[in-house]
């Protein structure tokens, strides 16, 4: 078993590697990659560092933050809308595709030939009315503060302002534009801690793989030769050691 070195470049990488005979042939398999330690020692302290320092980081406390802004988010819309996520949801909170699609604003309304504004040559419209279904009307009121349907407040202004809003409503219901908002913060806390934790619980897998496979060749690297392999791959002997294949 030898250290080799390899150059990449202005850069030096070591391998432990071990020669062994396969139908008569030698052939090297590497054992453990030190990267730029050129002991297993150096390698399996620098590794132990490495995992105290991401202990230590601060990338598991946010995640860890970002999961108590979701709860808070959520017990925010547990609050208020309890039951109508029990009837609607089966108690649990929906994503944003669905709940838009259940209010009727999962697309935009087609234009009208009504127009709204003018400006350097370009030409708005306002949007054409759209009646909600009896079940989207139902879900809005489900999902507002009093269950009543207001007229919009610059419905019969001149205008940019005036008309149906995008999606063709002339009506809303207080409480709406809340949950929606509220469930767009509760889902981007929510993944962003997933994020967080998954790339936390993915570094320290891989740092404890690695100080599990260099704690098992410590013993085994007493003997340890070392060689080098220049940038072509080419392995010679170094540090005037006697290199056998």
């Amino acid at each position: 078993m030898f250290v080799r070195t390899k150059k990449v470049g202005e850069h030096r990488y070591y391998q432990l590697v071990e020669n062994f005979r396969e139908n008569g042939k030698h052939r090297q398999r590497v054992i453990a990659h030190l990267g730029h330690h050129d002991t297993v020692e150096d390698a399996l302290e620098a590794a132990r560092e490495k995992l105290a320092a991401l202990e230590a980081r601060d990338l598991h406390k946010k995640a860890k933050h970002a999961e108590w802004e979701a709860g808070n988010w959520s017990s925010q819309i547990r609050t208020h809308f309890e039951e109508s996520l029990k009837r609607y949801h089966g108690g649990e909170i929906p994503d944003m595709g669905e709940v838009s699609r259940l209010m009727g604003e999962d697309k935009p309304a087609p234009d009208a030939d009504v127009v709204s504004s003018t400006f350097m040559g370009l030409t708005s419209y306002r949007k054409a009315e759209v009646t909600r279904t009896p079940e989207q009307y139902e879900y809005c009121s489900a999902f507002s503060f009093d269950g009543e349907e207001r007229e919009l407040p610059h419905l019969h202004d001149e205008g940019i302002l005036g008309g149906p809003d995008s999606y063709g409503h002339t009506t809303f219901f207080r409480g709406n534009a809340a949950f929606q908002s509220w469930l767009a913060s509760y889902h981007s806390w929510k993944d962003d801690a997933a994020k967080k934790h998954a790339e936390y619980t993915h570094r320290r897998r891989k740092l404890q793989e690695r100080i599990a496979n260099l704690e098992s060749v410590v013993p085994k690297n007493a003997n340890a030769t070392a060689v080098d392999v220049d940038s072509l791959g080419t392995t010679t002997p170094g540090n005037g050691e006697l290199y056998s294949p």
